[in-house]
């Protein structure tokens, strides 16, 4: 029996584009770590990523990483560790990203006591105003990691247009190359990884406008959706809508489209609803609504439903324009983006399932 709101992921799809992405990047000397954050630890897809030649998975929740422990696949924590964290971080991952010493000291106090070594990659500010550090602190900080016994230094990495919404360029790329040779100078070795930053610098990956200082970038948005972050384009070589979520009609009415009475001043999550007076229309109310997911991120894969609106638990569908014969308990289908996914993975509560293997499929 199929449970729905469920969610079918094209996995074939996702799988092509992180080949495609570094079957590219193999050609200018970089290296792809899979950001598989949004999926929350869904191990049957990510076990299918890490079928691809990227060199490592990334997440920031330790929780989803121990859902996947046992895939084979060199794991990245790309979250700076909270204090309380270091024990399952050297369990689960085999590098962090950090910013500060007492974070890399905590690191190396656990491994002292349970006899293992860790790596790290230090994280440096060209911008975004995230995480990072800068340069006074940069030298000091790989100095003191350098004398460390069971912390090793594998490289430096730095973070654009997640925060600060600033666009990887020739300015902020330059700087990152300037600090991996500082660094380099300070500790008088080569650095194994200069992590250039997200999906948003594959455009310069693909014009060749990378430095050469870069070996490493980080890749979620990218792979899962073959979509350019930051400059909300899609990347015309890459697949596109791998996540469809489907849902059934509950309701299935011709109602006015403006609501009457007293308005008040916003619903439970917030928004601001606005309506339009089209006259009667055909509206269809499915089960599917803000709790479970960022409705923003959400769109109608038949191009003649418009969505109205959504509360907790519901979506309203105007289906007056579509040329499907929709009834009462039809099947409904949606294109979700990284947010809606994210979201909804994370929340929990929908049967999901990859479409290369329809019958493996869980209720997260």
């Amino acid at each position: 029996m199929t449970t729905f709101p469920r969610v079918v992921i094209d996995d074939d799809r996702i799988v092509a584009n992180a080949t495609r992405i570094t079957q590219l990047s193999a050609q200018r000397g970089v290296d792809i770590t899979a950001v598989v954050k949004g999926v929350a630890g869904y191990a049957p897809l990510i076990e299918r990523i890490a079928q691809a030649p990227v060199q490592a998975l990334a997440d920031a929740s330790l929780e989803h990483v121990r859902a996947y422990a046992e895939i084979p696949k060199e794991k990245w924590f790309i979250r700076i560790p909270m204090m309380g964290e270091i024990p399952q971080l050297v369990e689960l991952t085999d590098l962090a990203f950090i910013s500060d010493i007492a974070t890399v000291q905590r690191i190396e106090e656990y491994c002292s006591t349970h006899g293992t070594s860790y790596s790290v990659v230090v994280m440096v500010e060209v911008g975004d105003l995230r995480e990072g550090v800068e340069d006074d602190e940069l030298v000091q900080l790989t100095r003191r990691i350098e004398q460390l016994k069971h912390v090793r230094l594998a490289g430096i990495g730095t973070n654009v247009s997640c925060y600060g919404n600033i666009l990887p360029g020739a300015d902020n790329m330059a700087d990152l190359a300037a600090k991996v040779d500082l660094v380099q100078r300070a500790i008088g070795r080569e650095l194994d990884i200069v992590s250039g930053g997200n999906s948003s610098s594959l455009r310069m990956l693909e014009e060749g406008t990378l430095p050469s200082a870069v070996t490493n970038l980080r890749c979620g948005e990218s792979i899962l959706f073959g979509r350019l972050p930051c400059y909300e384009e899609d990347i015309p070589w890459l697949e596109r809508h791998p996540f469809t979520l489907e849902t059934q009609i509950v309701e299935l009415k011709e109602k006015p489209s403006l609501p009457w009475g007293d308005v008040g001043n916003g619903a439970a999550f917030g928004e601001k609803p606005h309506f339009v007076d089209k006259g009667r229309r055909k509206r269809a109310l499915v089960v599917l609504g803000r709790q479970a997911m960022y409705m923003d991120g959400v769109t109608a894969c038949d191009p003649g439903v418009e969505i109205l609106g959504a509360s907790s638990d519901y979506t309203v569908c105007d289906v007056t324009d579509s040329t499907q014969d929709y009834q009462l308990g039809s099947t409904m289908k949606f294109s979700l983006d990284y947010s809606a996914v994210a979201s909804a993975f994370t929340h929990g509560g929908l049967d999901i399932s990859l479409r290369s293997r329809t019958s493996d499929g869980r209720t997260l």
